[in-house]
């Protein structure tokens, strides 16, 4: 099996063919808001799309399921000549994913996901196995994905996968190399842990003595493993918050030695969703966002979102931008002012003592 991979979507060898990547989450299968952020993305020509957890929901019928999302994605890169253009079938997009919640509950008997949505207790319901993680991998050709790529030499041998189901992608052309992506294995439902954390450690060593200064995405699902505690607007979110009750203090620990590390090895941008709402905040170099949800009600008509948008990474030979898109026009909830009111673009110019700073809409 193949655990480093170089994904081919294209060079951005010039400023004037830049990659472009959609990151969103929370979705839950196929929806109105889910294909109004394919069909806003489109317009932005993205090579890859990257799903921060919740993509899949187990009692919401066919519309919960893989095939409702991919149907999402045909039908706004579907073509006369070529009716699946959705890659790896084709040189369409890339869909990259990483797991939620949900998705864990999607591949569960009904009982036991259900049990998983109570309010206290049955929140480690799926700890302790990366089995349903491997299996929404599987739903959306993850394996296939990384047969696709190529293994980089340099490193002697492949990095393994941890043992959770966190993942390493180099995205290039060829032997080039425009970015990477450390996808974590982090849902609302269960702690880091030591080794999990180990793996981070020696995959983003590796990682910078072949790459020192390549371009690093770091995608979770959960929002609690946003730190420090305090955002830029001074909002409290991340170690504090929402830890796991199996063992809170562990959890605190292994969340502040994942922040030391994406520091430690200069992560770009970490960003998670599980909020439904549009947090940002930095620190030094690295930006982190918990962006909103593609989705604005359940099957009952109540709202789960706070905020509805998606964000554009865009990258050329000297420069990072992260754009922050509301839905326009709006579906459902949209974008509350006080989000809005953070900063909708951030833009890094690629020196080493870089910092991201904010860009006026």
């Amino acid at each position: 099996m193949l655990l480093i991979a170089c994904v081919l979507v294209g060079s951005v060898a010039s400023a004037e063919a830049p990659l472009r990547i959609c990151i969103y989450g929370d979705n839950r299968g196929s929806n109105p808001v889910h294909r109004a952020v394919l069909k806003a993305a489109f317009k932005r020509d993205p090579r890859l799309f990257v799903i921060a957890g919740d993509i899949l929901k187990h009692d919401y019928g066919y519309k919960g399921t893989p095939e409702a999302v991919f149907n999402d994605y045909r039908a706004v890169f579907a073509t006369t000549r070529n009716p699946l253009e959705l890659w790896p079938a084709t040189p369409g997009p890339v869909i990259i994913t990483t797991p939620g919640g949900h998705d864990e509950q999607f591949f569960v008997d009904p009982q036991s996901a259900a049990a998983a949505d109570t309010a206290h207790g049955h929140r480690n319901i799926f700890e302790g196995t990366n089995e349903l993680g491997v299996k929404l991998y599987d739903a959306f050709v993850l394996e296939e994905m990384r047969m696709r790529g190529q293994p980089f030499t340099e490193i002697g041998k492949p990095l393994p996968m941890s043992p959770y189901g966190d993942y390493l992608l180099l995205i290039g052309s060829g032997s080039h190399r425009d970015v990477a992506l450390l996808m974590l294995y982090r849902t609302d439902r269960w702690c880091f842990r030591s080794d999990q954390i180990d793996w981070v450690d020696s995959t983003l060593a590796a990682l910078r003595v072949l790459s020192p200064s390549l371009p690093l995405i770091a995608v979770a699902h959960d929002w609690t493993w946003f730190q420090p505690d305090v955002l830029d607007d001074g909002s409290i979110d991340g170690a504090n918050n929402a830890v796991r009750d199996a063992s809170p203090q562990l959890d605190q620990r292994q969340k502040r030695r994942l922040h030391r590390l994406m520091l430690k090895y200069r992560v770009d941008l970490a960003v998670a969703a599980d909020r439904h709402a549009y947090w940002a905040g930095s620190e030094g170099s690295l930006l982190r966002l918990n962006c909103g949800a593609a989705i604005c009600t359940d099957p009952d008509g109540d709202p789960v979102a706070l905020d509805n948008l998606w964000l554009e990474y865009e990258q050329t030979s000297d420069s990072l931008r992260v754009f922050v898109h509301s839905i326009d026009p709006p579906v459902g909830c949209g974008l509350r002012q006080e989000a809005a009111a953070l900063g909708t673009a951030f833009a890094k110019y690629r020196a080493a003592d870089s910092t991201w700073r904010p860009i006026q809409p």
